[in-house]
């Protein structure tokens, strides 16, 4: 991932970059674990900018991304949103040096950037909004990929319109068993495709997200 991947409060890792086996050796110490915040330390228009990784891909960046792991038992959701809000920007901006075309955010100041903590439990409260955001986005794509694979499934007779009604029919009644099933055979090739990543490698943890996304949403009425 490079700078431009670096955008809001979250990062979209869906279009990443890709380098060879030998440089991918070399950058072993620019891999990214969950929950680390990633800083831009130089280009115009982007130097500053930060977001959290919160997938598990391990992906690689270049020198030109910072690297922030969070110390408990602060959150680093929270921290991500504050450094993005109007005061977060401009305390960073005091550490970009440098001329147009050449800004450079110094480590030293990062590390000294004054930041708003409140208890655990309100940064916690905060983070978990980001959280269900970012893995709401994830599983809408999921399940977008999802509905287009069953309506391919259905041409070509993998599946039958019985099989739909059923899904539906016992979601109704807050079942999720015949739902599950579908979607465990989805991978991202087609159904029952042996040999091939599964599609949503989680079915029953996303299943979970949708009904706390329901509750979110039926608190919101």
């Amino acid at each position: 991932m490079k700078t431009k991947h670096v955008t809001g409060v979250t990062i979209d890792d869906t279009e990443p970059d890709y380098v060879t086996n030998e440089c991918a050796d070399e950058l072993q110490r620019f891999k990214v674990t969950a929950e680390t915040v990633l800083m831009n330390r130089s280009g115009a228009g982007s130097v500053g900018r930060s977001a959290v990784y919160l997938s598990d891909n391990a992906p690689l960046t270049n020198e030109h991304v910072l690297h922030i792991r969070v110390a408990q038992p602060y959150d680093p959701c929270y921290i991500s949103v504050f450094l993005s809000t109007w005061w977060g920007e401009r305390a960073i901006e005091q550490g970009i040096t440098g001329s147009t075309g050449q800004l450079n955010l110094a480590n030293e100041h990062v590390a000294q950037v004054p930041v708003l903590t409140p208890l655990p439990p309100a940064q916690r409260f905060i983070g978990n909004l980001i959280r269900l955001s970012h893995h709401s986005i994830v599983g809408a794509r999921s399940l977008t990929a999802a509905a287009k694979l069953l309506v391919e499934a259905l041409i070509e007779g993998q599946i039958t319109e019985a099989d739909l009604v059923e899904a539906q029919e016992a979601i109704q009644r807050g079942d999720h068993s015949a739902d599950a099933r579908l979607l465990q055979r989805l991978t991202v090739a087609g159904l029952d495709r042996t040999g091939e990543r599964p599609l949503i490698p989680d079915v029953n943890a996303l299943l979970r997200l949708l009904k706390d996304v329901e509750a979110e949403t039926a608190g919101d009425q």
